[in-house]
């Protein structure tokens, strides 16, 4: 069964948004940086069954939640690794 959507309603897409957010709360354990990789990768899930046509506006909506995307995400965690003395 094909899960892709075919269309593209962006009041749906917030909600799911408000969901996913809820979501990477509750699993963050207060801190925000991990909040934002676990809504972000969430995200990116939601994001790969809807026409890439679409991605703009959806990730535009998503970063009213932090969304941040796979590359910034990358240097954050690099930065991270690269801060912490081993």
């Amino acid at each position: 069964m094909d899960l892709e959507i075919t269309s593209f309603n962006a009041a749906r897409w917030n909600e799911l948004c408000v969901l996913l957010a809820a979501q990477a709360s509750r699993n963050c354990g207060s801190a925000h940086d991990r909040y934002q990789r676990l809504f972000s990768e969430l995200v990116d899930e939601r994001l790969r069954a809807i026409p890439e046509v679409h991605h703009a506006v959806a990730l535009e909506v998503a970063s009213r939640w932090d969304y941040q995307p796979p590359a910034e995400r990358a240097q954050a965690q690099q930065e991270l690794h690269e801060g912490t003395p081993t």
